[in-house]
C-alpha cells in the first residue's frame, strides 16, 4: 500500500501526474510518461525554431514614435498578444461557440495611437520545454541590434516600450546596455538609449518571484521535453542580479531621455496558484516612484485584450498621456525634427526670424498679459490658437516679440516670423 500520493495539475493542459511513494522506492506512474508524449505531439510541432526579431504590424507614413512590446517568459509569438473573444451560445445549444483570437496591437492600438509604428518583439524564453539557455543580457542585447536595424531612418525617433513580466527586465537591461555604449562613437546601439522615450511595465518582477521554486519543479517534470532550470528562472531569485540592475536603470532614468514610466500589476492569481496569490506581487511589480496602476486579471492576461472592454480603456487611458508626451512636437525635439524633415523648400536655421528690427516689452512692463499666454503655451489642454487684438499702436506686436523670446528661452517655442 503506497504511504501517500501527490496529485499535480498542470495549467492549462489537463495532465495529471500521479507520483506514489512506496517502501520499495520510486514510482513515477505512466500517466506521467504518457502526458509527455502527448504533450510533445500537441505542442512541439515543426513551426516554431524561434528567431529573435521584430515583427512590424502596423507602419503608417507618417510615424512620429515606434511603439515596441516585449514579451514575457515562457511566451511564443503572435498568441502572447492574442485576447480569446468568444461568442456565448445558450446553454441548450449544440453548437459550439464561435472564438475569435484579437491581436489588440494590430486591431485595437493603432485606432488609439495613429501615430505609432508598431512593433513586437520575438525571442525564445521557452524553459518548460526546448528551453533557452541564454541570458538576460543576451536576449536585451538581440533586442537593441533589432531596433538599430529598424530604426536606421529613425534614430532620434522616441519609443513606447510596453514589457510584460520578464520582458519588462529585457528592456531595462536593454536600455542599460545602450548606455553604456555611448561612450563609443560609432556603435550605433547608443541610440536606443539617447532616444526619448516611455516605458510600460506589465507585471515585470522587478523584484523577483517567488515562484521559483514551483519552476524548478515543473522543469524538472518537463526534462523528456527538453525544460530546464535556466538563467532566466535564476534571474527570478537572484536578488542582488535584481537590485544592481535597478542601479543600472536608475542611471539611464537620470539622464532624462525617459519621460514617463508606469507599472501595472496584476490583482489576480493564476488557475494553479490562486491559493498563492499573484505570480508577481505589488510589492515586486512596482519600480521607485513610478505610477502604480491595478490590473484587475491575472499575470497571463495582462497582456491580452479580446475587447475594448473597461479593462482596455483603463489601460489605453493610462498610455495615452505618454503617447501624447511622446508626439508633442512642442515638447519633443526629435518629433519637431520629424516634422521639419518633411517639409519642402528651404528651412530657416533657428527657430525665429525677424524681417524688421522688432523691440520687446520693457523690461518689468505687460506682465500680466504675458504671463497668461505663457500659461496658455504650457497647457497642452488649451486651444491650438491664441488670438490677440487691439486698437493699432496698442503694443501687440511687442507683446507677441518678448512672448517669443521667454518660449524660446524655455525651448517650447516651435518657429516665430516678424
Amino acid at each position: 500500500m503506497p504511504r501517500f500520493q501527490v496529485v499535480l495539475q498542470l495549467s492549462p493542459v489537463a495532465l495529471v501526474t500521479i507520483v506514489y511513494f512506496t517502501g520499495g522506492g520510486l514510482l513515477i506512474s505512466g500517466v506521467t510518461c504518457i502526458g509527455l508524449l502527448f504533450l510533445q505531439w500537441l505542442f512541439l510541432d515543426e513551426e516554431k525554431q524561434v528567431t529573435s526579431r521584430l515583427h512590424i504590424l502596423v507602419n503608417p507614413t507618417d510615424a512620429l514614435v515606434d511603439v515596441v512590446a516585449v514579451q514575457g517568459l515562457g511566451s511564443a509569438y503572435p498568441h502572447t498578444w492574442m485576447g480569446k473573444n468568444q461568442t456565448r451560445r445558450a446553454w441548450f445549444s449544440h453548437s459550439k461557440p464561435d472564438i475569435k483570437k484579437v491581436m489588440w496591437l494590430k486591431e485595437y492600438l493603432p485606432k488609439d495611437f495613429p501615430a505609432a509604428r508598431i512593433m513586437a518583439f520575438e525571442y525564445n524564453s521557452r524553459w518548460l520545454y526546448e528551453a533557452d539557455f541564454q541570458g538576460l543580457e543576451e536576449h536585451a542585447s538581440a533586442l537593441l541590434d533589432a531596433l538599430v536595424e529598424q530604426r536606421q531612418d529613425s534614430s532620434s525617433r522616441p519609443i513606447l516600450f510596453i514589457g510584460h513580466s520578464y520582458g519588462g527586465l529585457v528592456v531595462k537591461q536593454a536600455l542599460v546596455l545602450s548606455h553604456k555604449f555611448e561612450t563609443e562613437g560609432t556603435d550605433q546601439r547608443k541610440w536606443i538609449a539617447s532616444a526619448e522615450s516611455g516605458i510600460i511595465f506589465l507585471g515585470t518582477p522587478h523584484q523577483g518571484s517567488n515562484y521559483g521554486t514551483i519552476a524548478l519543479v515543473l522543469s524538472f517534470i518537463y526534462r523528456p521535453l527538453g525544460g530546464n532550470y535556466t538563467q532566466v528562472l535564476r534571474l527570478l531569485s537572484d536578488g542582488e542580479r535584481l537590485v544592481q540592475l535597478d542601479n543600472e536603470f536608475k542611471e539611464v532614468l537620470s539622464r532624462g531621455a525617459t519621460k514617463r514610466t508606469i507599472c501595472f500589476y496584476e490583482t489576480k492569481g493564476q488557475a494553479w496558484t490562486w491559493a498563492f496569490g499573484p505570480l508577481v506581487t505589488r510589492l515586486s511589480a512596482r519600480l521607485g516612484l513610478s505610477p502604480e496602476v491595478a490590473m484587475e486579471c491575472n499575470h497571463n492576461e495582462m497582456n491580452k485584450f479580446s475587447e475594448r472592454d473597461e479593462r482596455y480603456e483603463k489601460f489605453i487611458g493610462k498610455l495615452k498621456p505618454v503617447y501624447n508626451l511622446l508626439t508633442n512636437p512642442v515638447a519633443n525635439e526629435a518629433v519637431k525634427n520629424e516634422l521639419l524633415k518633411k517639409l519642402s523648400g528651404r528651412i530657416i536655421n533657428g527657430s525665429a526670424y525677424s524681417s524688421t528690427e522688432v523691440g520687446g516689452c520693457t523690461a518689468g512692463t505687460r506682465e500680466t498679459i504675458l504671463n497668461k499666454l505663457m500659461d496658455w503655451a504650457r497647457e497642452t489642454t488649451q486651444e491650438k490658437v491664441c488670438w490677440m487684438t487691439g486698437m493699432a499702436g496698442t503694443g501687440k506686436t511687442t507683446i507677441a516679440h518678448t512672448l517669443c523670446e521667454r518660449l524660446e528661452a524655455d525651448g517650447i517655442l516651435g518657429a516665430s516670423f516678424f
